[in-house]
């Protein structure tokens, strides 16, 4: 699919020790299979997340569904382009491990990918 994931910088969740960690997913809408409503393109993906913390714990976070519709008029470009995904993961410090699944549910097509990062101690 061509799907590409960034990570921001963590913003402390008021207190405790747990970080808000900003990710953005970006799937090309080339991509994506798209079905024809009236003077537009609808397309459905669904994003699950689980994060493996440094303890090996698994946390899975509930699926983000996204509907979208793409004008008629606008499909050629729009096909040049991407649709996002945001999301705030709150973590502890130390290692970690954000697995990503995107599925396309007209088209049936399924992506995942895991990204490594490390968090610094909250202070």
């Amino acid at each position: 699919m061509g799907v590409t994931v960034t990570t921001g910088t963590p913003q402390r969740a008021g207190r405790g020790r747990y970080s808000l960690v900003p990710v953005e997913v970006k799937v090309p809408l080339r991509a994506v299979t798209l079905l024809p409503e009236g003077n537009a393109q609808r397309g459905r993906l669904s994003f699950s997340f689980a994060l493996r913390d440094p303890s090996d714990r698994l946390v899975q976070l509930e699926p983000r569904p996204l509907t979208f519709t793409v004008p008629n008029a606008e499909l050629a470009a729009a096909l040049r382009q991407t649709i996002s995904m945001h999301v705030e993961i709150p973590v502890a410090s130390g290692p970690h491990r954000l697995a990503i699944g995107i599925h396309d549910e007209i088209g049936d097509a399924r992506s995942s990918l895991a990204v490594p990062f490390d968090l610094p101690p909250v202070r």
